[in-house]
Protein backbone atom coordinates (compact mmCIF):
# COMPACT_ATOMS: atom_id res chain seq x y z
CA UNK A 1 0.00 0.00 0.00
CA UNK A 2 1.41 3.78 -0.77
CA UNK A 3 2.65 5.15 2.26
CA UNK A 4 1.35 8.48 0.96
CA UNK A 5 -2.42 7.73 0.68
CA UNK A 6 -2.69 6.33 4.27
CA UNK A 7 -2.52 7.94 7.55
CA UNK A 8 1.08 8.24 8.76
CA UNK A 9 0.38 9.36 12.33
CA UNK A 10 0.80 7.29 15.46
CA UNK A 11 -2.14 6.58 17.93
CA UNK A 12 -2.45 9.59 20.34
CA UNK A 13 -0.86 12.26 18.06
CA UNK A 14 -2.03 14.99 16.42
CA UNK A 15 -3.00 14.78 12.76
CA UNK A 16 -1.20 16.97 9.65
CA UNK A 17 -3.03 17.70 6.88
CA UNK A 18 -1.88 15.09 5.09
CA UNK A 19 -2.83 12.63 7.37
CA UNK A 20 -6.60 14.59 7.62
CA UNK A 21 -6.13 14.08 3.82
CA UNK A 22 -5.24 10.34 3.97
CA UNK A 23 -8.20 10.45 6.61
CA UNK A 24 -10.87 11.53 4.39
CA UNK A 25 -9.89 9.43 1.40
CA UNK A 26 -10.45 6.22 3.67
CA UNK A 27 -13.75 7.15 4.92
CA UNK A 28 -11.97 7.62 8.68
CA UNK A 29 -12.89 11.33 9.18
CA UNK A 30 -15.52 13.03 7.54
CA UNK A 31 -16.11 17.02 6.72
CA UNK A 32 -19.13 17.70 5.06
CA UNK A 33 -21.44 20.52 3.69
CA UNK A 34 -24.58 20.49 3.96
CA UNK A 35 -26.11 20.83 0.06
CA UNK A 36 -28.45 23.42 -1.08
CA UNK A 37 -31.37 21.25 -1.14
CA UNK A 38 -30.82 20.61 2.86
CA UNK A 39 -31.36 16.63 1.92
CA UNK A 40 -27.74 15.55 1.02
CA UNK A 41 -24.06 16.56 2.14
CA UNK A 42 -20.97 17.19 -0.05
CA UNK A 43 -17.50 17.03 0.65
CA UNK A 44 -15.35 19.70 1.49
CA UNK A 45 -11.93 18.22 1.23
CA UNK A 46 -11.55 16.17 -1.88
CA UNK A 47 -8.13 15.78 -2.34
CA UNK A 48 -6.38 19.03 -2.70
CA UNK A 49 -9.74 21.02 -3.26
CA UNK A 50 -11.40 22.55 -0.33
CA UNK A 51 -14.59 24.18 0.26
CA UNK A 52 -14.36 26.80 1.46
CA UNK A 53 -10.89 27.60 0.36
CA UNK A 54 -8.23 27.64 3.27
CA UNK A 55 -9.78 25.80 5.52
CA UNK A 56 -6.98 22.74 5.76
CA UNK A 57 -4.12 24.06 8.10
CA UNK A 58 -0.82 22.43 8.53
CA UNK A 59 -2.34 20.53 11.62
CA UNK A 60 -5.94 21.46 12.12
CA UNK A 61 -8.85 22.61 10.11
CA UNK A 62 -10.68 25.72 10.56
CA UNK A 63 -14.51 25.34 11.08
CA UNK A 64 -16.64 28.44 10.03
CA UNK A 65 -19.77 30.15 11.34
CA UNK A 66 -23.08 28.77 9.81
CA UNK A 67 -25.89 29.10 12.31
CA UNK A 68 -27.00 31.13 15.70
CA UNK A 69 -29.54 30.34 17.95
CA UNK A 70 -32.20 33.32 18.09
CA UNK A 71 -33.82 32.17 21.26
CA UNK A 72 -36.32 29.80 19.74
CA UNK A 73 -33.85 27.64 17.07
CA UNK A 74 -30.92 28.03 14.97
CA UNK A 75 -30.74 30.52 12.34
CA UNK A 76 -29.09 30.65 9.43
CA UNK A 77 -26.59 33.46 9.43
CA UNK A 78 -27.04 35.56 6.22
CA UNK A 79 -25.14 38.15 3.90
CA UNK A 80 -25.75 40.72 7.04
CA UNK A 81 -24.26 38.45 9.80
CA UNK A 82 -24.46 38.71 13.08
CA UNK A 83 -23.93 40.94 15.72
CA UNK A 84 -22.21 40.56 19.11
CA UNK A 85 -22.97 42.96 21.47
CA UNK A 86 -20.19 43.65 24.27
CA UNK A 87 -20.41 41.46 27.40
CA UNK A 88 -22.83 38.74 25.25
CA UNK A 89 -22.37 35.47 24.25
CA UNK A 90 -24.15 33.47 21.68
CA UNK A 91 -23.99 29.52 20.43
CA UNK A 92 -22.88 29.30 17.12
CA UNK A 93 -23.96 25.95 14.68
CA UNK A 94 -20.54 25.40 12.09
CA UNK A 95 -21.06 25.48 8.89
CA UNK A 96 -18.82 22.23 8.38
CA UNK A 97 -20.74 18.65 9.27
CA UNK A 98 -18.24 16.26 10.66
CA UNK A 99 -17.87 12.39 10.91
CA UNK A 100 -15.81 10.61 12.72
CA UNK A 101 -14.79 6.60 13.31
CA UNK A 102 -14.40 5.01 16.06
CA UNK A 103 -10.84 5.33 15.53
CA UNK A 104 -10.42 9.05 15.79
CA UNK A 105 -11.73 11.89 17.94
CA UNK A 106 -11.35 15.84 17.75
CA UNK A 107 -10.08 18.44 19.75
CA UNK A 108 -11.39 22.29 18.85
CA UNK A 109 -10.20 25.74 19.93
CA UNK A 110 -11.09 29.05 19.78
CA UNK A 111 -8.43 30.81 17.21
CA UNK A 112 -6.18 33.56 18.73
CA UNK A 113 -6.96 36.30 16.78
CA UNK A 114 -9.93 36.67 17.73
CA UNK A 115 -9.18 36.29 21.46
CA UNK A 116 -6.84 39.68 21.35
CA UNK A 117 -9.93 41.55 20.45
CA UNK A 118 -11.55 40.06 23.67
CA UNK A 119 -13.25 37.25 21.74
CA UNK A 120 -13.79 33.93 23.42
CA UNK A 121 -14.93 30.68 22.21
CA UNK A 122 -15.49 27.52 24.66
CA UNK A 123 -12.85 24.65 23.79
CA UNK A 124 -14.46 21.63 23.77
CA UNK A 125 -13.66 17.94 22.71
CA UNK A 126 -15.38 15.74 19.61
CA UNK A 127 -16.39 11.73 20.88
CA UNK A 128 -15.67 9.08 18.44
CA UNK A 129 -18.07 7.86 16.45
CA UNK A 130 -19.46 11.75 16.40
CA UNK A 131 -21.76 11.70 13.09
CA UNK A 132 -20.67 8.25 12.54
CA UNK A 133 -23.94 7.97 10.62
CA UNK A 134 -25.27 10.94 9.57
CA UNK A 135 -22.67 13.57 9.21
CA UNK A 136 -23.33 16.54 12.57
CA UNK A 137 -22.31 19.91 13.07
CA UNK A 138 -20.35 20.96 16.45
CA UNK A 139 -21.72 23.50 18.85
CA UNK A 140 -19.77 26.50 19.82
CA UNK A 141 -20.32 29.24 22.60
CA UNK A 142 -18.89 32.32 21.99
CA UNK A 143 -18.53 35.48 24.17
CA UNK A 144 -17.53 39.16 23.73
CA UNK A 145 -15.60 40.45 26.16
CA UNK A 146 -14.68 43.29 25.11
CA UNK A 147 -16.23 46.90 24.46
CA UNK A 148 -17.39 47.29 20.82
CA UNK A 149 -19.53 44.83 18.64
CA UNK A 150 -18.03 41.97 17.24
CA UNK A 151 -19.58 40.73 13.59
CA UNK A 152 -19.55 37.16 12.83
CA UNK A 153 -20.21 37.00 9.32
CA UNK A 154 -20.95 33.69 7.61
CA UNK A 155 -18.01 31.67 6.39
CA UNK A 156 -15.95 33.36 9.34
CA UNK A 157 -13.39 30.96 10.87
CA UNK A 158 -14.48 30.78 14.75
CA UNK A 159 -12.09 27.77 15.62
CA UNK A 160 -9.89 25.01 15.04
CA UNK A 161 -10.12 21.69 14.86
CA UNK A 162 -7.66 19.25 15.74
CA UNK A 163 -7.92 15.72 14.86
CA UNK A 164 -6.35 12.81 16.78
CA UNK A 165 -5.70 8.97 16.46
CA UNK A 166 -7.43 7.05 19.19
CA UNK A 167 -4.39 4.95 21.04
CA UNK A 168 -7.40 1.95 21.19
CA UNK A 169 -10.87 1.28 20.91
CA UNK A 170 -13.58 2.95 22.96
CA UNK A 171 -14.54 -0.20 25.14
CA UNK A 172 -16.95 1.74 27.19
CA UNK A 173 -19.62 1.50 24.52
CA UNK A 174 -20.75 5.49 25.45
CA UNK A 175 -20.23 7.25 22.49
CA UNK A 176 -22.20 11.06 21.88
CA UNK A 177 -25.12 11.05 19.47
CA UNK A 178 -25.54 14.55 17.75
CA UNK A 179 -29.07 14.19 18.57
CA UNK A 180 -28.80 13.90 22.19
CA UNK A 181 -26.81 17.02 22.22
CA UNK A 182 -28.83 19.10 19.51
CA UNK A 183 -31.60 18.27 22.19
CA UNK A 184 -29.73 18.61 25.78
CA UNK A 185 -28.72 22.45 23.64
CA UNK A 186 -31.84 23.57 22.64
CA UNK A 187 -33.75 22.40 26.05
CA UNK A 188 -30.46 24.15 27.95
CA UNK A 189 -30.66 27.10 25.46
CA UNK A 190 -34.67 27.18 25.97
CA UNK A 191 -34.51 27.49 29.63
CA UNK A 192 -31.84 30.21 29.71
CA UNK A 193 -33.86 31.87 27.02
CA UNK A 194 -37.24 32.20 29.19
CA UNK A 195 -34.72 32.94 32.30
CA UNK A 196 -33.23 35.85 30.75
CA UNK A 197 -37.00 36.96 29.68
CA UNK A 198 -38.07 36.79 32.76
CA UNK A 199 -35.12 38.55 34.43
CA UNK A 200 -35.75 41.45 32.04
CA UNK A 201 -39.46 41.17 32.29
CA UNK A 202 -38.86 42.09 36.09
CA UNK A 203 -36.42 44.97 35.74
CA UNK A 204 -38.40 46.67 33.55
CA UNK A 205 -41.50 46.21 35.78
CA UNK A 206 -39.10 47.85 38.78
CA UNK A 207 -38.43 50.54 36.29
CA UNK A 208 -41.90 50.90 34.94
CA UNK A 209 -42.85 51.37 38.50
CA UNK A 210 -40.18 54.22 39.34
CA UNK A 211 -41.72 56.22 36.75
CA UNK A 212 -45.18 55.85 37.39
CA UNK A 213 -44.63 56.44 41.17
CA UNK A 214 -42.46 59.90 39.59
CA UNK A 215 -45.59 61.00 37.49
CA UNK A 216 -48.22 60.17 40.65
CA UNK A 217 -46.38 61.69 43.14
CA UNK A 218 -46.17 65.11 40.76
CA UNK A 219 -49.69 65.08 40.13
CA UNK A 220 -51.32 63.14 42.82
CA UNK A 221 -49.88 63.81 45.33
CA UNK A 222 -50.43 67.36 46.15
CA UNK A 223 -54.17 66.36 45.50
CA UNK A 224 -54.10 63.90 48.42
CA UNK A 225 -52.16 64.84 50.43
CA UNK A 226 -52.48 68.67 50.85
CA UNK A 227 -50.17 69.14 53.53
CA UNK A 228 -47.27 68.80 51.91
CA UNK A 229 -47.85 71.86 50.98
CA UNK A 230 -47.85 73.89 47.49
CA UNK A 231 -46.65 71.86 44.35
CA UNK A 232 -43.11 71.69 43.46
CA UNK A 233 -41.63 74.44 41.27
CA UNK A 234 -40.81 72.80 38.20
CA UNK A 235 -37.20 73.29 37.09
CA UNK A 236 -35.43 72.08 34.05
CA UNK A 237 -33.82 69.20 36.51
CA UNK A 238 -37.32 67.99 37.77
CA UNK A 239 -39.34 68.84 34.16
CA UNK A 240 -36.43 66.56 32.29
CA UNK A 241 -36.77 63.63 35.41
CA UNK A 242 -41.03 64.14 34.33
CA UNK A 243 -40.74 64.10 30.85
CA UNK A 244 -38.17 61.08 31.02
CA UNK A 245 -40.77 58.91 33.04
CA UNK A 246 -43.22 59.48 30.61
CA UNK A 247 -41.60 58.83 27.67
CA UNK A 248 -40.08 55.32 29.71
CA UNK A 249 -43.90 54.30 30.56
CA UNK A 250 -44.63 54.95 27.41
CA UNK A 251 -42.26 52.93 25.22
CA UNK A 252 -42.50 50.11 28.19
CA UNK A 253 -46.17 49.86 27.57
CA UNK A 254 -45.79 49.66 23.79
CA UNK A 255 -42.94 47.17 24.38
CA UNK A 256 -45.27 44.90 26.51
CA UNK A 257 -47.75 45.37 24.31
CA UNK A 258 -46.05 44.23 21.28
CA UNK A 259 -44.06 41.31 22.74
CA UNK A 260 -48.04 39.74 23.98
CA UNK A 261 -48.83 39.98 20.42
CA UNK A 262 -46.05 37.54 18.87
Amino acid sequence: MNSDSVPTGMCGSVLSDRDIRAAIAHSEIGIKLRSDDGRSFEDAVIEEIENPVSSLEAAGYLLRAGEYWDGKDFVEIDRSGYILKPNQHAVIRTLQYIQLSDNYCALHFGLHRNQMVGIFIGSGQVQPGWGKKVPSPLYMTIWNSGKTNFEIKRYDPLSRLIFLKMTSLNVTGRITKEGDVKDQIKNDLKAQTKKEQREKLERTLLLLSIAILIIFAFFVGPLLFPFLGQEPRINSTYGGILSAAFVYVFIQTYNIWKGNRK
